[in-house]
């Protein structure tokens, strides 16, 4: 599934969260665990180098994926409109890189509209990443090192009632994966490979006990 077609399934979700959102009887904002989902599209950059005796050639290419995921954690406002939350998540994209870590936002609710709140949010992310294809190769031996550690800001807009919670956050890690590195025995060409998420569109619902 390309961009765009990941954009209009993410639109047509949020819609359908709204109308459940909007049938919540208050706006007040509450402290409390809170569940959610996450669903969205990640731009993955893929980048080849292969070190030759006089020179160095480099090439790089980028695609699109779904990103899905859970994350669940513990909501605190200081008052009703600026609150903080931290959580653990867990998501990936097409069932080969997977995302790992905790998460701390700062949440601000601006004004009401319809039945519940309309928002920003704003925070970092860090953990580990574990890519399923990594691995070192240097001749005819081949080691496992699949984890890297990830690191990321996310900023985004937030529509929130007493209960239910829709956000629509970019998300820019900081760090890529050192995915391969191999030496051929034929010859003297070191070849390496970088995996690196240039950025997420996500869209997350939450809901809060």
């Amino acid at each position: 599934m390309g961009f765009e077609k990941s954009i209009k399934a993410i639109i047509l979700t949020l819609v359908l969260i709204a109308y459940a959102s909007y049938a919540e009887e208050t706006t007040e904002e509450k402290n409390g665990a809170f569940i959610g989902l996450q669903l969205g599209s990640s731009m993955i950059q893929a980048k080849k180098k292969t070190f030759l005796a006089d020179r160095t050639d480099e090439y790089a290419w980028e695609n699109s994926h779904i990103a899905y995921g859970l994350l669940s954690g513990y909501q605190h406002w200081f008052n009703n409109k600026v609150g903080m939350r931290g959580y653990a998540m867990f998501s990936g994209y097409n069932f080969y890189v997977l995302q790992f870590g905790v998460g701390v936002d700062v949440t601000y609710s601006a004004v009401k509209v319809g039945c519940g709140k309309f928002g920003i949010v704003a925070g970092l992310q860090a953990g580990g990443v574990y890519s399923y294809d990594s691995w070192y190769w240097s001749g005819s031996f081949k080691h496992n090192n699949p984890f890297a550690l990830d690191l990321a800001v996310n900023a985004g807009m937030r529509y929130s009632g007493s209960k239910h919670t829709m956000e629509l956050i970019v998300k820019i890690p900081f760090i890529g994966v050192h995915s391969e590195a191999y030496t051929m025995d034929i010859s003297s060409e070191k070849h390496e490979d970088y995996l690196k998420e240039v950025y997420s569109l996500v869209w997350r619902y939450m809901y809060t006990f």
